[in-house]
């Protein structure tokens, strides 16, 4: 269905305002809290200026980080020398990949709802982070935390788009098993295998978890159907035009893969990994969030719990599709009992987050199930989300047992990235949000037109842009109207008026944003306050004046010994100062995946930690480590003040040797 010519002028406008205000926000507020972005902020230095950092402990060589998406840290790089600063380059980074995001996500959602202003709404509160299980996070947003992994999801709607595209006026869902006689074509999943292969090349554990989800889509629609069992055949081609358009990253972590030159003992590696990922397995106590705290017997019981459910609900499936030409009645309540099981844990991989949405949905799987038919779409979601359950809390538990149980330690990259898949959980949630404002939109139209004689839209059957059968009632299989979408279409409310963008100026950016920014899913700010058009520094003045005075009074090679200081701090002196440090948190998850690295990293880390307790053992410490400074806060070390090489209200450099404040 194609939109008016004006129509689409205030979608894009509204969309253009999006992308200003995420713009904007990230000017006004540069600053990067994030330790990852910080991390990666010292691979580029080290990308652009080689010799730096000759005596640190891990960024002396460029190998030990070369696998890490090398088109992401160039892009970066190039953007930094044009602009003079990392975080200058990320804010000009924003627009570019939000607007690519929204532009996808919006023509994803109305090609699956078609109603464009349901995709819209979705579309921007989409944007924004959402946290979910395993530190990962779906969304754009602005610079705060703008990692490879989020310039990835600026892709995803597209990919996702070129899936349902494939996969059109061939699946009628899951709630019956006929089919088209027309099979899937084996070039679109092909090109679906290379779209998604050349991805992973911006965030190869992204790459991974979405093929895996889309590939069991393709299992699950088609691999138990009579018509359709040839798609076993056609899935090792994705597998290999996947494999063809990953190739340079592939190459990339393959070179970069080094070997332990010793073997450790697992016993001490799983504890060292343990204490680093605070893996959610391995304790006898799981902690997710401050709201939830379940112990290692619930935590199972939960995991297996649903892993049987996934079984069961997979026997019935193959059951109806090989056994039964009329799914039973039965069939509509393990549709309902099922896809309410499934939000509960999609909810709960999703830490909590967006409880409207999640809500939204439960609500429309019982409308569907008392009101109206399943939709061939509403099988697929179901699947996607099961899967995406499977594949990061379920997967990752095995995983975790198997890892153990036969101490595989090279199993090890693979473990800490599988429960990342988490966030691709919003991926079938928006879509199933989709259909159901769709739905309830127009029954609330319907009741205000039989009560006020009010206008209403007949939206088109949400499936219909990609798949133009009518919805199969799960009892009776044979192709019945949606009741919700008999009604003749009448004439349309047209909500396109210029006012509404006014609007949308005032709470974006003029004196209603207060009043809208503890709720707006949209950085809000007034700028007709003065006060507000700033920009904060990018870090205090004391900051700046301690890395102008290392790089000016210091030697290049000198080594700093630290404490007490978090971990975005301690990154950021390490890059802009651009001198060694001799141990960071954050360096121990590079080590993860070299059993002979983490436990002495982790041990020399611990050691160094302890030293900061006491000034007589930090001293030695540090001459023990070959350091050439000692970096501390200024109000806790009053006793190195009087020989300190250097203070102000927030740090102080303490010289270890007879000449080193005479640089």
């Amino acid at each position: 269905m194609k939109l008016p010519f004006r129509e689409k002028m205030v979608i894009a406008l509204v969309l253009l305002l999006v992308v200003l205000a995420w713009t904007v926000d990230s000017a006004l507020h540069p600053r990067i809290e994030n330790s990852d972005l910080n991390n990666v902020a010292v691979m580029v230095t080290k990308d652009l200026h080689p010799a730096l950092f000759p005596t640190d402990v891990t960024f002396a060589k460029q190998s030990f980080y070369q696998a890490y998406t090398p088109i992401y840290r160039a892009l970066v790089g190039a953007l930094w020398q044009w602009q003079g600063s990392f975080e200058g380059g990320l804010v000009w980074l924003v627009p570019v990949v939000l607007t690519v995001y929204l532009a996808g996500m919006f023509v994803l959602l109305y090609a699956l709802t078609a109603n464009q202003w349901v995709a819209l709404g979705l579309t921007i509160v989409s944007a924004h982070y959402h946290d979910t299980m395993g530190a990962e996070v779906w969304g754009v947003g602005g610079s705060s935390q703008l990692m490879a992994r989020a310039i990835f999801m600026a892709v995803v709607p597209y990919i996702a788009l070129w899936f349902f595209l494939t996969i059109k006026q061939t699946s009628q869902g899951l709630e019956t098993c006929e089919v088209s006689e027309k099979t899937l074509s084996p070039v679109k999943i092909a090109l679906l295998g290379l779209f998604i292969g050349l991805a992973a090349n911006l965030h190869p554990g992204s790459g991974m978890h979405l093929a895996v989800l889309l590939a069991s889509t393709l299992i699950i629609l088609y691999g138990f159907r009579r018509a359709t069992l040839k798609i076993w055949l056609t899935l090792p081609l994705m597998v290999l035009t996947t494999f063809l358009g990953a190739l340079p990253i592939v190459r990339a972590v393959t070179n970069g893969a080094s070997q332990p030159s010793a073997p450790v003992p697992f016993a001490q590696f799983k504890q060292a990994v343990a204490e680093r990922y605070a893996l959610y397995f391995y304790p006898p106590k799981f902690e997710w969030s401050a709201n939830l705290a379940l112990t290692r017997p619930m935590l199972d019981g939960l995991v297996w719990f649903y892993l049987g459910l996934a079984i069961g609900g997979l026997c019935l499936y193959l059951w109806v599709c090989w056994r039964s030409p009329e799914p039973a009645k039965w069939w509509r309540w393990a549709w309902l009992g099922g896809g309410l099981i499934t939000v509960g844990y999609a909810y709960l991989i999703a830490l909590f987050d967006m409880g409207l949405l999640f809500g939204l949905v439960a609500c429309y799987i019982i409308y569907r199930f008392w009101y109206a038919n399943w939709q061939s779409l509403d099988g697929v979601m179901l699947a996607m989300a099961v899967l995406v359950i499977l594949q990061s809390l379920v997967g990752y538990y095995l995983s975790c047992g198997i890892w153990e149980t036969f101490e595989l330690t090279r199993l090890t990259p693979l473990l800490i990235e599988q429960f990342r898949a988490a966030r691709f959980i919003y991926l079938p949630i928006y879509v199933w949000a989709g259909l159901a404002l769709n739905d309830f939109g127009f029954l609330i139209l319907r009741h205000l037109k039989a009560s006020f004689e009010i206008p209403a839209q007949s939206p088109v059957n949400p499936i219909n842009p990609i798949n133009p059968v009518n919805p199969v009632n799960p009892i009776n299989p044979v192709n019945s109207v949606n009741p919700v979408n008999s009604v003749n279409p009448v004439t349309p409310i047209n909500p396109v008026n210029p006012l509404i963008l006014v609007i949308l100026v005032i709470i974006l950016f003029g004196p209603l944003a207060p009043l809208f920014a503890p709720i707006s899913p949209i950085p809000t700010v007034n700028l007709l306050e003065p006060a507000n058009r700033v920009p904060t520094p990018p870090w205090p003045a004391s900051d700046t004046e301690l890395y102008s005075w290392v790089r000016g009074h210091t030697a290049p090679d000198a080594l700093f010994f630290w404490c007490d200081f978090g971990t975005a701090t301690t990154l950021r002196f390490r890059r802009e100062a651009q001198r060694g440090i001799t141990h960071h948190w954050k360096d121990l998850g590079w080590a993860t995946y070299q059993g002979t690295t983490l436990v002495p990293l982790l041990a020399r880390y611990r050691k160094f930690e302890k030293a900061c307790r006491e000034v007589p053992t930090t001293l030695a410490v540090a001459k023990e480590a070959g350091a050439n400074y000692i970096l501390v806060p200024a109000n806790k070390a009053d006793a190195l003040k009087a020989a300190s090489c250097f203070a102000n209200e927030r740090y102080l450099v303490f010289g270890l040797g007879a000449n080193a404040c005479d640089q």
